[in-house]
Order: C-alpha cells, then sequence, then structure tokens
C-alpha cells in the first residue's frame, strides 16, 4: 500500500472516499442490518478510520482489516464507556471481506492473532486457564452466549470487579451475580469463560481477539 495517501495533506480525501467503507462496518456491528447509520455512529466511526490512518505501518498487515478492527474497538469502547448500554450479541454471520488481502498481509494478521493470544495465556495462566481450555468448554447454546457476552461486558466496566480478580485470581461471584442480576449457579457454571471475556475487554492490547468476537449490537436493554 502507498502510504502517501495515509498522509495529512491527503487524509481528507481519502476519508471521504471510504465512507462507505466505514457505513458497511457499522452496519455490520448492528444487529438490525437495515437499521439507518445516524450522524452519531458514523462521526465515531470515521474518527476510529483516522486514528488507524494515523497509526498503521506495513506490519500490521492490509491496511482495511486493520482500520475494520480499530473501528470495531473504538464502537466497543464508545459503548463501554456510556451508562445506558445496548444489548450485545454473538453474530452468526461471516464477517465480509472488504478487500482482498495478498499472503504477506495475511501472515502479518496471523502475527498479531497468535501474539495477542500469547498476552491472553500470559494473563489466565495465575487463573490455571488457558485460551484452548476456555473455547473448549464455551457453551453452544446462543442464548447462554450472549447471556455471557453482556455479563462479562459489563463486569469489564467495573473497576472493583477488576481488582477483585486481581486480588483473589478469580471471579468475586456473588458480586457479579448481584451487579448483572443473574443467577450464582449461572455464574458459577460459565464464570472462566466470562473471566476470559472480561480480560479481553479491558484490556487494550488485545484488539485483534475483541474484534474477531464478532459482536452485534442491539437495542438498549
Amino acid at each position: 500500500m502507498d502510504l502517501s495517501i495515509l498522509s495529512k495533506e491527503n487524509r481528507n480525501n481519502f476519508i471521504n472516499s471510504n465512507k462507505s467503507f466505514i457505513k458497511k462496518i457499522i452496519t455490520e456491528m448492528q444487529k438490525d442490518k437495515s437499521k439507518e447509520i445516524s450522524e452519531e455512529d458514523l462521526s465515531i466511526g470515521i474518527f476510529a478510520f483516522n486514528n488507524a490512518c494515523n497509526s498503521y505501518v506495513d506490519s500490521m498487515g492490509n491496511f482495511f482489516n486493520y482500520s475494520k478492527v480499530i473501528i470495531k474497538n473504538h464502537v466497543l469502547e464508545y459503548l463501554w464507556k456510556i451508562s445506558n448500554t445496548p444489548r450485545l450479541y454473538f453474530s452468526n454471520d461471516t464477517p465480509e471481506a472488504f478487500t482482498e488481502v495478498t499472503e504477506v498481509e495475511k501472515k502479518a494478521e496471523n502475527k498479531i492473532y497468535a501474539k495477542e493470544v500469547l498476552i491472553l495465556n500470559k494473563i489466565l495462566k495465575p487463573y490455571n486457564l488457558t485460551y484452548i481450555s476456555i473455547i473448549k468448554n464455551c457453551s453452544y447454546n446462543k442464548k447462554i452466549k450472549d447471556d455471557i457476552l453482556n455479563i462479562a461486558f459489563l463486569c469489564s466496566r467495573e473497576v472493583f470487579i477488576l481488582n477483585l480478580m486481581e486480588e483473589e485470581k478469580d471471579i468475586p461471584i456473588q458480586k457479579v451475580a448481584l451487579l448483572t442480576k443473574y443467577k450464582v449457579e449461572f455464574i458459577e457454571r460459565w464464570k472462566n469463560y466470562i473471566l476470559a471475556l472480561i480480560i479481553i475487554f479491558s484490556n487494550k492490547d488485545l484488539l485483534y481477539l475483541k474484534a474477531y468476537l464478532n459482536i452485534n449490537i442491539g437495542d438498549k436493554k
């Protein structure tokens, strides 16, 4: 990719020529794909796309895949900060490929993903967990997975939950149940998967893992 198109001199033209790309990513994240993109949503996407232009280097793989990761993370970060968050869902749709990826770019992206898995495994080690062990024991039930997703997202915003996890090397089940209004038995059954998602949501070094969760945004709870 010619990096000169990302320069500040060319930036406005480059962003304007890729607004449809930005809108597609925002639409992809919505549970209701027919919902019209609001000006606020578009501005969030444009801001993130501009950040991608500022931070991109060739070793990050395909630019548009990288910018997609940045936009998705920025949208989730925005939701993470607001008080009245919508319900989140794991999407069953295969993410659309917006551009052709070369073998070199694919290897670069796989390298970043593998690096993030190593980071996650390092964090999970004191909890006697691994990324693979959690995936193998995850529920296949869509409703359960979506409930776990929302529990983890809510807990990832609470400093007292994060501090207790760090101190106890476990999820404070009673407090999570009280915070999320889910039964203690449910939290206990799925605590390892909840814990892993909390870590992914709250760690700024796990951008690709967060984007690869393929999350849809629904209506306000």
